[in-house]
């Protein structure tokens, strides 16, 4: 134990003596406090500050997380170079033990810049009304996807559309990437009713609010134009309270926030929304992705707090770049070290991007394929799913976006941040890193 607090000092140490911790403490206060100079966000306040904040916090974290990871490739691989690491093997010191003095020192050092990175997020945000709430997403009440999947593919066998194996694996495929993203369509004078279950009863001092994201069609000569209204199923009968209403008149794929008042709501924990289409029938239809674009917002916590499970969600994900870079210095020398990490990340994040397309490994409808080009599609969608799948929970937490949003970090996907990228990862890496430092061949 004395050991690894050595090396945990020493690496601290380090940092300060090359200039490291000053160089990013300059670069944060730069980014943080120069980005109020260049947003200028919609116009109104309130969409300032979540453009300010989602920004801020990208490029800060883009730094914090790019700088840990090359110098934690460069805690290894130098002090291979400058022989301390052959030092350390003839103590003899366990090289479990010098791996985790090195991540542990570099996460309290970046960790501290992380928080200090959100302080000042919160000092910009703290005076605004609209972001001291964090809100919990609930989503209407739907099938699951695997239950959707499975009545279409019923129906299409009943209908004799699909006969073969292949092809009900095909159509099992397209509809794993498509009903996600589902689009449904409201004619004129049609109506949509969701439900939504939530985990806690309505405070009326504590107003509830409609995410919503339509896709219309904006090149139709017709304005497009929607009634709606939101109550509580248990409350019926013609002593019921009215149910707030709401008139929509803007239709475009941008995200639409709607407060509703909340006192004929209060105690309810099912809620029903209705969404008639008023347009004439000349209008274009209506267009939502259910299971993107319409949540219910709940009140959930402060702005604090709300904070505070932003960094419990990103640390985990720095201290396994941290746990990456110093893998990769154990391996290789510096140079190749901070190519093959960085390399790596971009993979990744590619990866990802394409997967979030239904259509993005979809090589099917290319006519007159030949032999090398089909084997260079499928050897590119396997090697692009493996990456995603390995990656995912490193990938899917996105904290950064729910505090611009004054959404509520889930518990879930803090608990899977930490699990994954803070423990299990990170201790996977630890024991290759101290396998190959055990045996390699150090300069003389």
């Amino acid at each position: 134990m004395r050991s690894i607090i050595s090396i945990t000092i020493l690496t601290f140490r380090e940092a300060i003596r090359s200039k490291l911790a000053i160089a990013v403490a300059v670069a944060l206060i730069l980014i943080v406090g120069g980005m109020p100079f260049v947003m200028k966000g919609d116009g109104s306040g309130e969409g300032l500050a979540q453009t300010l904040t989602y920004y801020t916090l990208i490029l800060s974290t883009i730094f914090l997380f790019t700088t840990a990871l090359w110098a934690s490739a460069a805690a290894i691989s130098s002090e291979a170079k400058s022989r301390t690491l052959q030092l350390a093997r003839v103590k003899p010191l366990k090289m479990w033990r010098f791996w985790l003095g090195k991540w542990i020192g570099l996460n309290a050092l970046f960790g501290f810049f992380l928080i200090l990175t959100l302080l000042g997020v919160w000092l910009r945000i703290n005076s605004l009304e609209s972001h001291r709430i964090a809100y919990a997403k609930i989503p209407p009440v739907l099938p699951s996807i695997d239950e959707q999947i499975e009545k279409t593919i019923q129906e299409e066998i009943k209908s004799g559309s699909v006969t073969t194996k292949e092809g009900l694996r095909e159509l099992r495929r397209q509809l794993r990437n498509q009903v996600p993203y589902a689009t449904i369509d409201l004619e004129p004078g049609g109506k949509w009713l969701w439900r939504f279950n939530t985990d806690k009863p309505i405070d009326a001092k504590r107003p509830v609010a409609l995410l919503v994201t339509f896709s219309s069609d904006s090149y139709s000569s017709t304005p497009l134009s929607a009634s709606c209204y939101l109550r509580d199923v248990a409350k019926t009968g013609s002593n019921a309270p009215k149910p707030p209403t709401f008139q929509i008149s803007n239709f475009t794929s941008r995200e639409m926030r709607i407060k509703i008042p909340s006192e004929s709501l209060v105690g309810g924990n099912q809620l029903e929304l209705g969404i008639a289409h008023t347009g004439n029938e000349k209008s274009s239809p209506i267009m939502l992705q259910p299971r993107q674009g319409l949540f219910l917002l709940r009140p959930a916590a402060t702005l604090e707090e709300n904070l505070l499970r932003t960094f419990l969600a990103m640390l985990p994900i720095l201290s396994l770049l941290i746990a990456i870079g110093l893998t990769f210095g154990a391996l290789f020398s510096l140079p190749v070290a901070l190519f093959t990490a960085t390399g790596l990340i971009i993979a990744v994040f590619t990866a990802s991007y394409v997967i979030s397309d239904p259509d993005g490994l979809d090589f099917s409808e290319i006519p007159n394929q030949t032999p090398l080009y089909a084997m260079n599609t499928k050897l590119a969608s396997v090697t692009t799913r493996s990456l995603h799948k390995l990656s995912y929970s490193a990938v899917t937490p996105t904290p950064i976006q729910n505090l611009a949003n004054c959404v509520l970090i889930p518990n879930s996907e803090i608990v899977e941040s930490i699990k994954w990228n803070g423990i299990l990862l990170p201790f996977i890496l630890m024991i290759c890193s101290s396998f190959t430092m055990s045996r390699k061949e150090l300069p003389e």
